[in-house]
């Protein structure tokens, strides 16, 4: 089974979402990489407490025992905490391991669509495997993705090669993020660009 069969069974194996992106190293693959990293998805809902209640019914082995006690009790708001988006990690699916993330469709346009935080729109400016979605989601998206590229031109001249202008697109949300001096490998940008440089080209 490919990449993309997967993760569309492993979306049908969950309540319905008005989208289902596939996104990240273990979607593209990337210049070099250790390991074999999880594979990340993004449902897009129109109810996010409701679409976990209903997923605890489906899969209750995505939730520990606390997770499912927050999930239940909490306000919409909690659920939805900074970023407006839950995460779930180490989710076993098959041949592949999942982390997937659960947002609001409002939450995310609002996201792309202002910058009012980089977290879902800095996702958004590399290449996406889209498994579902409608045209507003997707104009969101092709939004979100001319304005990093016009930010990056205005960083560059008329000497600037295209890989250079990608590398300056998909760093803009590594950008102030201690994990690119710590954990992450300080080429991630580079590997990024260097393994989705055709994709980038398209979108």
């Amino acid at each position: 089974m490919n990449k993309e069969e997967a993760i569309r069974q492993f979306a049908l194996q969950r309540p319905d979402s008005r989208a289902v992106y596939g996104y990240g190293s273990g979607v593209f693959k990337q210049a070099s990489s250790k390991g074999k990293p999880l594979t990340d998805v993004i449902f897009l809902v129109d109810d996010i407490k409701r679409w976990h209640l209903d997923n605890m019914k489906l899969n209750p082995k995505d939730y520990s025992l606390i997770g499912k006690i927050y999930l239940s009790k909490s306000s919409v708001q909690k659920i939805k905490g900074v970023n407006g988006i839950t995460y779930f990690s180490e989710i076993n699916g098959g041949e592949y391991t999942f982390k997937y993330g659960v947002i609001e469709v409002l939450d995310f346009i609002s996201g792309l669509d202002t910058w009012n935080n980089m977290f879902m729109a800095g996702r958004f400016h590399k290449p996406v495997m889209e498994l579902k979605s409608e045209q507003t989601i997707r104009d969101s998206i092709s939004y979100n993705r001319k304005c990093a590229l016009l930010l990056a031109s205005l960083f560059s001249d008329q000497t600037t090669t295209d890989k250079e202008i990608y590398n300056k697109l998909c760093g803009l949300s590594y950008l102030g993020d201690a994990r690119m001096t710590i954990a992450e490998n300080p080429h991630k940008v580079e590997n990024i660009v260097e393994g989705s440089f055709d994709k980038l080209k398209e979108t």
